[in-house]
């Protein structure tokens, strides 16, 4: 995907708070289910994708060594994003933090994933909710250096008032994750729509910018309302936590006005 992208790529929004009304017990992640409730995973993507949603996360945020089975749970949760995507629907593996803020990194886990993920055949990779921006850009720079053409998202996870959890400003840091070759760089859930905007405001309009922040609670039109003057300057936005498909809806909404 072109860093030039006029209108925002409509993303999709949280897979694991949408089958929580179907079973899924909260602050759980839908590894076990990827197994045990396949059509239960499979129906939130389709619906994601009928709200609009034009790239599909897959449910592989845990799925890294040295968790158990973390393969298996990978490959069936790309396959099971593919499975409900249209053709012209992209799928991106996503990966959270594998260390604690200012612990040793140690990449090969991330790295391991992500050659599994692209045998799969998923047309891109984010790393998303790092609070650490330094591992952050650490796990960048492997991934590009192993994965060359690979579309690589980067995205931190900010504070309420849009900083770093560090108290630095978080474009400063964006900056560098762009620098260490990220395709697209942003933030993702935190602490809703506001925090988000906070944090990308002060980002040159050039780059190529990652929005995905989780609900804050707000139903989805009040959701689609705070995040619409950065519509212009993004090139994805999507939803988090709390984002069901009629947030994505209500920013196709939103996209379509524009």
């Amino acid at each position: 995907m072109s860093a030039a992208v006029r209108r925002p790529v409509l993303l999709d929004g949280g897979l694991a708070t949408s089958l929580q009304p179907l079973g899924l017990a909260r602050a759980t992640p839908v590894d076990d289910w990827l197994h045990s409730h396949p059509d239960a995973v499979a129906s939130v993507h389709r619906a994601f994708v009928a709200s609009g949603a034009e790239v599909l996360l897959a449910g592989s945020f845990h799925t890294l060594p040295p968790h158990s089975g973390w393969e298996r749970s990978l490959r069936a949760a790309v396959r099971l994003a593919r499975s409900a995507a249209h053709p012209h629907t992209q799928v991106f593996a996503s990966f959270g933090p594998t260390v604690a803020p200012g612990a040793c990194l140690d990449p090969s886990h991330t790295l391991a994933a992500a050659a599994v993920a692209v045998h799969e055949g998923i047309d891109g990779l984010v790393l998303e909710t790092f609070v650490d921006a330094d591992v952050a850009r650490q796990l960048t720079i492997a991934l590009r250096d192993a994965h060359p053409s690979l579309f690589l998202a980067t995205c931190l996870c900010p504070r309420e008032d849009g900083q770093l959890f560090s108290g630095q400003p978080t474009a400063p840091a964006l900056a560098a994750l762009l620098e260490a070759g990220a395709s697209a760089v942003g933030v993702n859930c935190g602490f809703g729509p506001h925090s988000a905007v906070a944090a990308l405001r002060e980002c040159p309009e050039t780059w190529p910018l990652w929005c995905k922040p989780n609900s804050g609670d707000l139903d989805p039109h009040a959701f689609a309302d705070v995040l619409a003057p950065m519509l212009p300057r993004l090139s994805f936005v999507g939803g988090c936590c709390g984002a069901t498909p009629a947030h994505v809806e209500a920013l196709r909404t939103r996209l379509q006005g524009e």
